[in-house]
């Protein structure tokens, strides 16, 4: 049984770091007119969420195996799952070494099936989902490296650069998460990084943006749990990143999956 009544157009799936919430709502809704839009970091779980390294590259397969069978799948690539993908790590991210060679593998096997981005209009809105965020500072400063109509169509083009030069791209990272600029890369952008010191707004104009990267999370009676979801006004950008599923519906309302609560209000 479904369990939603509003029927969802995209159904977004933010950082999974080997957890399993993305399972039921893929089987549930697989074989309908639904896309789904998973946004990075599939490996590198928390320790404190007590999920193994094998449990988690097992679980990554399955994705793999699945957007391998199903054209409506659209896997993005996150910073966690950079340093598998490419030839140097990017920046400070966790790493499964005993499973590094075979990760890579599957990346490299696999990289027909994976993008930085992914846009749609629903509604009156423009939406543009990947996995930190696009911020039009990092667009313009690495425009020459890019080709394409549309920002999505130059921000995947950086895929097919060789891999020094993705890496320098990518590894563009602020401040707030150990770097050196004000803004960061599509995977490596903060939530906290959308206004300058000038004050001046940087996302991309008539554009809603979906990102996961910042995890949200609260502490309940010592316990650490899934936080809500953040809006940056400033870059009008949408951070998805609380362990469960969303969805886009016909009308262009993102709301969470479970509770068809709305988020974007």
């Amino acid at each position: 049984m479904k369990n939603t009544f509003v029927k969802p157009k995209i159904i977004i799936i933010p950082d999974v770091h080997g957890r399993k919430f993305w399972r039921e709502v893929v089987r549930q809704y697989l074989d309908e007119e639904v896309i789904f839009v998973f946004l990075g970091d599939y490996l590198d779980p928390y320790d404190f969420e007590g999920i193994s390294a094998k449990e988690a590259v097992e679980n990554f397969k399955e994705i793999i195996e699945i957007a391998r069978n199903h054209r409506n799948i659209h896997l993005l690539i996150g910073n966690h799952d950079c340093g598998y993908a490419f030839d140097t790590q990017i920046n400070d991210s966790r790493t499964i070494y005993p499973f590094f060679y075979d990760l890579r593998t599957l990346f490299r096997k696999n990289s027909d099936l994976f993008n930085l981005a992914y846009s749609v209009h629903i509604g009156n809105v423009n939406f543009l989902l990947s996995h930190a965020g696009i911020d039009n500072r990092w667009l313009k400063k690495y425009a020459k490296f890019m080709e394409g109509e549309t920002v999505v169509d130059k921000v995947n083009s950086v895929l097919k650069q060789k891999n020094d030069v993705i890496i320098n791209l990518l590894g563009c990272t602020s401040r707030s998460r150990g770097g050196w600029t004000e803004f960061g890369s599509c995977v490596w952008q903060d939530i906290d990084d959308w206004t300058s010191p000038s004050g001046q707004y940087n996302g991309l104009p008539d554009t809603t943006q979906i990102c996961g990267h910042t995890m949200q999370i609260e502490e309940i009676n010592g316990q650490i749990v899934a936080g809500k979801p953040l809006y940056n006004a400033a870059g009008n950008v949408y951070c998805l990143d609380c362990q469960r599923c969303f969805f886009i519906d016909d009308e262009g309302n993102i709301r969470e999956f479970e509770t068809e609560e709305i988020v974007n209000q």
